[in-house]
């Protein structure tokens, strides 16, 4: 699948994923994704950004410790830099937790032959709109990026929201190629078919 398609084809698919999902019962035994709670759980449902309270002590800790970088503000002496887009992921995704702040973004790339490049050889295709400047005096200046002049596709967008990647991460990848096959099926005229994928 082409990248253009799969940007395409991906949040797509995640929806309906998500809302196929929402009318199954919750997988149980070997291989399921844990923690699923059951409708009669006793188990308090979390609040919005808290960790589940189902988690063990060890994911625990890892939650926090991921809460705390997320929320870091990175200096040149932490690595940051020589070019970015904000020192702290917070500042593009916290509103509210994980959530988009409305922070645009540019993205660019080219078509050639059909298919998007990123142009990822010239830092694409995300633009990075910050740089650390000068860092010693005998060093050279670093300055934000700009649109390369090979770049025929370029898009202004906002940041996206994080909650909620984890649910999609749990759905096994076979329901996202059933979802493509019954797209396929049904709404010819919409569904993206790419070279080896089921469509």
């Amino acid at each position: 699948m082409s990248q253009r398609s799969r940007a395409l084809f991906l949040p797509l698919a995640a929806v309906l994923a998500v809302a196929t999902a929402c009318d199954r019962e919750p997988p149980t035994g070997a291989g399921s994704v844990p923690p699923f709670l059951p409708p009669d759980s006793k188990v308090a449902a979390p609040t919005f950004g808290a960790p589940l309270a189902t988690l063990s002590a060890a994911e625990l800790a890892l939650f926090n410790a991921g809460k705390l970088e997320f929320a870091a503000v990175e200096a040149v002496d932490d690595g940051l830099g020589p070019v970015f887009n904000e020192a702290s992921c917070a500042t593009c995704h916290n509103g509210p937790v994980g959530g988009t702040t409305g922070r645009k973004e540019t993205r660019f790339g080219r078509v050639v032959n059909g298919a998007f490049d990123p142009l990822a050889e010239l830092g694409g295709s995300l633009l990075q709109d910050h740089a650390i400047g000068t860092d010693n005096p005998d060093h050279f200046p670093f300055v934000p990026e700009v649109v390369p002049s090979q770049a025929d596709v370029t898009a202004l967008r906002i940041t996206t929201p994080l909650f909620g990647l984890g649910l999609v991460d749990a759905v096994p990848d076979e329901e996202f190629l059933r979802l493509a096959r019954l797209e396929a099926a049904t709404s010819p005229a919409t569904a993206i078919s790419s070279p080896g994928t089921p469509t």
